[in-house]
């Protein structure tokens, strides 16, 4: 005769196991969702330093286009609006070119500063520079 209390058969998981793989789970999930969300503000942060970049290389074209005599020397300090959409602010500064090296003619170039900014959790900008000379 076989006894019946040698043979126990076991199937499925216990209320332990259940609880332990569901704590890995959500875990992995967890770690997986926060860098989902990290990468999309990494995204939306590029993308608005990539409008801001296009925005100051137009107005920096703008300025490239126009005569030396035409560019005057602005030194202000003030933002002014450009696109409303996303609350961009520019800064153009167009001043005489100083060199410490001797150039001739330092009165024929000029130096351009074209600044975009833009709010955020810490307000950022992008800034270009260039040397304009007569043509």
């Amino acid at each position: 005769m076989i006894d019946n209390r040698l043979i126990l058969v076991e199937e499925g998981f216990s209320l332990v196991e259940l609880v332990v793989g569901l704590a890995i789970i959500s875990i992995v999930l967890i770690s997986a969702l926060n860098f989902f969300s990290n990468s999309l503000a990494f995204i939306s942060r590029t993308n608005q330093r990539s409008k801001a970049l296009n925005l100051a290389q137009q107005i920096m074209e703008e300025q490239k286009v126009k005569k030396l005599d035409d560019l005057d020397d602005l030194n202000n300090d003030n933002f002014d609006s450009i696109a409303e959409e996303d609350n961009f602010e520019k800064k153009v500064k167009v001043e005489k070119y100083n060199n410490e090296e001797d150039i001739k003619n330092e009165e024929d170039i000029k130096k351009v500063t074209v600044i975009v900014a833009w709010p955020s959790n810490n307000s950022q900008e992008v800034k270009l520079v260039t040397l304009i000379s007569k043509r």
